[in-house]
């Protein structure tokens, strides 16, 4: 066949790029490049299918993604930011996919036994050691919750819950930074008693992070009725604000899932509230 073309003269799969692809007709074998302004990219085929090396390049040579197929199948891939750290590696076998931010911290490790999480400062969030526990740390390394589970992935069921009922006391505000610990959080909650709720939830409402502060009145309004809260709310009646929008973890970040976005600004979830519970 060809060597170089662009990728534009090959016909493909409309699924996949390194499926039963031709050129004139006929299984390339070869290499086929693009360019923008922003990438050079090369990707090698044998007899139609996508195989051996294949990789994108930045303007600065800088390598953005590199990758090795077998038949047109993935089975290692590394990408880098344009600053050179890595942000990713797969491999199909044995299985191992990893996350890094900007700084070059790993934030995520998932493997065919267990997965972990890191936060930004580089503590252990979470371990999940499948179809047996999920365990949540503070970014102390000090546990949180463990979460019992029979699958690879972790099913919120209140009785598969073990809460470390001091530790997420005296700590829940630092662990609300990080978004993904809401879901826990929620659960927590409903299990204190009334006064201890309703001071964990006034402490949201006079948080000055944003997002604290939208949830807690919203909880207060929608949730509990916790008419001890309506001083506090009243307070943000001019607080013109929207908390910015949110990820709810890493995963949805790698899965290119959406942020959380408030659809209120912190005076129209007040006001909203106040309606609620003065009525």
């Amino acid at each position: 066949m060809k060597g170089k073309i662009l990728i534009d003269e090959l016909k493909t799969s409309d699924e996949n790029m390194f499926l039963d692809v031709t050129y004139n007709g006929a299984p390339f074998t070869g290499t086929a490049y693009e360019d923008s302004q922003f990438l050079h990219s090369e990707y090698n085929y044998l007899n139609g299918f996508g195989h051996g090396r294949s990789f994108s390049a930045y303007p600065n040579g800088q390598l953005q993604e590199e990758f090795f197929l077998e038949n047109g199948e993935k089975i290692e891939e590394t990408s880098w930011y344009q600053s050179g750290v890595k942000r990713e590696y797969f491999k199909k076998s044995p299985f191992l996919h990893q996350f890094w931010n900007e700084k070059g911290v790993l934030m995520l490790e998932d493997n065919n036994n267990m997965s972990k999480e890191w936060y930004p400062n580089a503590s252990l969030k979470t371990e999940l050691f499948k179809k047996k526990e999920q365990v949540y740390y503070g970014k102390d390394e000090k546990w949180a919750l463990k979460i019992k589970t029979k699958e690879d992935f972790v099913v919120l069921e209140k009785n598969n819950i073990t809460f470390n009922n001091p530790y997420i006391g005296k700590h829940y505000m630092d662990l609300l930074q990080d978004y993904s610990f809401y879901k826990y959080f929620i659960i927590w909650l409903d299990d204190l008693d009334i006064i201890e709720r309703e001071e964990v939830i006034c402490n949201m409402i006079k948080s000055n992070v944003l997002w604290h502060k939208y949830n807690g009145i919203n909880l207060a309004s929608v949730r509990y009725k916790i008419h001890k809260a309506i001083p506090y709310i009243k307070l943000e009646i001019n607080n013109h604000q929207k908390p910015p929008s949110v990820s709810s973890g890493i995963n949805d970040i790698i899965l290119g899932l959406n942020s959380l976005h408030f659809a209120h600004t912190i005076a129209e979830r007040a006001r909203l509230a106040l309606h609620e519970l003065e009525k």
